[in-house]
């Protein structure tokens, strides 16, 4: 809440006039009075009183005084207004209404106060509606379940005046409900409800069914499927349109994909063109061209593996071990699960183990 700072200079000059008696010799005659009912009156946080009582007094004080009850003014005006917003959203209608009358008794023309007024009231009117619609809601469901129950101890009873009396109340007021139904429905058609006019229309007719009840309910129904309907068209469009574009990404993926791996052939780079291949194979499984290029790619794997082959055997008859493994490692990394090429590498690998604990034994 909003925090009073008083000039102590502007209290104690005013102190000082009063104790002259109101008036300074061949001046005018001032108004402490009027002054310290300003400073009471602010502290009550009574800012409008405060104005009223200073305005038009052109002496220096009245004028300092009125500039700072203004801007109190102002930081009432918005700090009130916030805390009526916080009390809103908070769901305390009780104390958002007692803050606002509040405020604007203290600041009647305050620009946040009278604008969260307008909030207030057009809030209140919403939920007031709401709430009403809801128990008219309450109200037909239980006439919905109570009327026949009645109706069955009058059949029970047909001789009991105050039996049939209550049968013709509950019809009537069926008949009511029934008739504020129908308008609920009507309204919410108006405000482009259909659902929740449905819902009114449904039960106005399960209640007292009225023709214009019934016709109302029978064109929604089918302006609703229309709806639907249209909604799905809608649906299946959007799907069409959302398939169209990932296929175009998947295609746009393709042809980066087919670059890549025509420049690793030209390279050479027979490692990353497997890798490759498996993507593309995974965004285009069906694609024509794919079998051609895995026809080519494997063609020049199996040559560059029996070149490797050749390579490492001659290195290994010459007695490059070293040589001969590594060529035949590389010749691996194109086949990964070729069981005859990882036999040449562990023999080569038991050879040079062997050299090694030769070495050894010659120190």
């Amino acid at each position: 809440m909003t925090t009073l700072h008083l000039s102590w200079r502007l209290v104690i000059a005013l102190l000082a006039l009063a104790g002259l008696g109101g008036c300074i010799p061949g001046q005018e005659a001032v108004r402490p009075d009027a002054e310290l009912q300003a400073i009471d009156l602010i502290q009550q946080k009574r800012f409008a009183e405060a104005r009223a009582l200073l305005e038009g007094d052109q002496r220096e004080e009245s004028l300092h005084l009125l500039q700072q009850v203004q801007e109190m003014a102002r930081r009432y005006d918005a700090e009130m207004a916030d805390e009526i917003l916080e009390a809103r959203l908070a769901g305390d209608w009780g104390r958002a209404f007692e803050l606002l009358n509040r405020g604007l008794a203290n600041l009647p023309d305050g620009l946040a106060l009278n604008q969260v007024r307008e909030i207030l009231e057009q809030d209140r009117q919403r939920e007031l509606r709401r709430l009403e619609r809801q128990r008219l809601l309450l109200r037909a469901g239980w006439l919905e379940r109570t009327l026949p129950v009645q109706e069955a101890i009058a059949a029970m009873r047909p001789d009991d005046p105050a039996t049939l009396e209550r049968v013709a109340a509950l019809r009537r007021e069926s008949e009511e409900v029934a008739r504020l139904l129908e308008e609920e429905g009507i309204a919410a058609l108006d405000n482009l409800q259909p659902e929740q006019a449905q819902t009114f229309l449904e039960l106005a007719v399960r209640l007292a069914a009225s023709s214009r009840a019934e016709q109302l309910l029978q064109e929604l129904d089918e302006k609703m499927e229309l709806a639907r309907e249209e909604a799905e068209l809608r649906r299946k469009r959007q799907q069409r349109s959302w398939q169209q574009q990932q296929e175009l990404r998947r295609k746009r993926a393709a042809a980066r994909l087919n670059e890549q791996i025509h420049q690793a052939l030209i390279d050479g780079d027979l490692v990353d063109v497997r890798k490759l291949l498996a993507e593309l194979r995974k965004l285009q499984p069906h694609a024509p061209e794919l079998a051609e290029l895995e026809l080519a790619v494997n063609e020049a794997i199996d040559a560059q593996v029996k070149e490797l082959l050749e390579e490492g055997t001659r290195a290994y008859g010459a007695g490059n071990i070293r040589e001969a493994r590594f060529l035949w490692e590389q010749a691996l990394r194109l086949r990964p699960d070729d069981e005859e090429i990882k036999a040449r590498i562990q023999r080569a690998q038991r050879v040079l183990h062997k050299v090694e604990e030769l070495r050894g034994g010659k120190r």
